[in-house]
């Protein structure tokens, strides 16, 4: 990562193109737990779009439901 890539100008979990989210150092800085951290975003981001495209409700484990 370089300085650019920080704050605002940070990768997102849900990126541009449709279906494809975003987990891992580039997304959330170097470390294991922004990893992890990123990994459980990136897998809210994919069940929110998942529950919109086909009209169901994910279901929220207790590590989901804190988030």
């Amino acid at each position: 990562m370089v300085p650019g890539q920080f704050g605002l100008n940070a990768y997102q979990a849900k990126s541009p193109i449709q279906g494809l989210f975003l987990a891992g150092a580039g997304v959330s800085g170097p470390g294991v737990s922004p990893c992890l951290a990123s990994g459980m975003k990136a897998a809210r981001a994919a069940a929110k779009a998942q529950s919109k495209r086909f009209g169901w409700l994910p279901v929220r484990s207790a590590a989901l439901a804190r988030g």
